[in-house]
C-alpha cells in the first residue's frame, strides 16, 4: 500500500469527516511517521477543508510532526525535577553514543533525541518518552542498553517490560480519591436535585455527593439558614430559606 492509499484508508475509516481531523492526523502519522506537505494536501482534499486549516492544526500540536522524525523518537522530560535528577547529563550521553545532536535526526533516519515538557512523572524521573511510551527512572546503564536496542532496531514491544512500569505513588485518601461511586449514582443525584424545582438545592454550599445520599432518601436537600456560612447568610434572600 502506497502513502496515498494509506491516507485514504484512514480517511475512509473516519467517514471523511473533518470533525475527526485530530484522529485522522494521529493515525496517519502513526502509519507514515510524519505529516508531509503532500499528506496534508490529501487529507484536506479528503475532508473538504482548506489546506491551511489542516496544516494549522498539524502545526499547532507538539506531537504532530510536519518534518521527518526518526523511527525511534526519544523525548526527555525537561523540568526542574528531572534536571535535578540529571536528565541533561543522561541525554547528552545518549546523543554522544548515537552520534547526533539534540533536536536532530540521525543521518540514517533511525533516531531523533530531544526534550519535551513535563511528562507528569517527576516522582520517578528522569523520565523519557520513546515513541510516546513512558519510561521512568533512567540511568546511565539504561541509556547504554537503550542505545544498543535502538541500533539493533529492536521493536519497543521487545524492550525490557520493567522499563515501562509507572508506579502509582498517590497515597492521599479523601473524598476525591477514595470515594467509590456505583454506576448511575451521579445521575440519581442530579435527578434528586431536580425532583422539587420549587425548592432551592444545596448545590452551591455542599458537595453533590451529599445530594446523592439525600436522593437515596427520596428527597432533595434543602438550603436552610443553619447550612449557610455566617459570612454568607446576609447575602442570601430570606424567602427561599426553610
Amino acid at each position: 500500500m502506497n502513502n496515498s492509499d494509506a491516507i485514504n484508508d484512514v480517511l475512509s475509516r473516519h467517514g471523511n469527516n473533518g470533525t475527526r481531523l485530530m484522529q485522522i492526523l494521529r493515525e496517519t502519522q502513526e502509519g507514515l511517521g510524519w505529516l508531509s506537505p503532500e499528506t496534508l494536501s490529501i487529507i484536506a482534499a479528503g475532508i473538504g477543508w482548506p489546506r491551511a486549516k489542516v496544516e494549522g492544526t498539524a502545526g499547532f500540536y507538539t506531537f504532530f510532526h510536519t518534518k521527518p522524525m526518526g523511527k525511534y523518537r526519544v523525548l526527555w522530560s525537561d523540568n526542574i525535577t528531572d534536571r535535578m535528577l540529571g536528565n541533561i547529563e543522561l541525554m547528552q550521553a545518549m546523543c554522544k553514543a548515537l552520534w547526533l545532536e539534540p533536536g536532530r535526526i540521525s543521518e540514517d533516519g533511525l533516531v531523533s533525541v530531544h526534550t519535551t515538557s513535563c511528562t507528569g512523572m517527576c516522582d520517578q524521573g528522569p523520565a523519557v518518552l520513546v515513541n510516546y511510551r513512558a519510561i521512568t527512572r533512567m540511568t546511565m546503564e539504561r541509556v547504554a542498553e537503550m542505545v544498543d536496542l535502538i541500533r539493533s532496531k529492536t521493536p519497543l514491544d521487545d524492550w525490557p517490560a520493567e522499563w515501562f512500569v509507572v508506579e502509582n505513588n498517590i497515597r492521599r485518601a479523601d473524598m476525591l480519591l477514595s470515594y467509590h461511586l456505583s454506576p448511575g449514582d451521579a445521575l440519581r443525584a442530579s435527578l434528586a436535585r431536580g425532583a422539587e424545582p420549587d425548592i432551592e438545592t444545596a448545590s452551591n454550599e455542599r458537595s453533590w455527593r451529599e445530594a446523592l445520599h439525600a436522593g437515596d432518601a427520596g428527597r432533595a436537600p434543602r438550603l436552610t439558614k443553619s447550612s449557610v456560612p455566617a459570612c454568607a447568610a446576609a447575602a442570601v434572600p430570606a424567602s427561599p430559606l426553610a
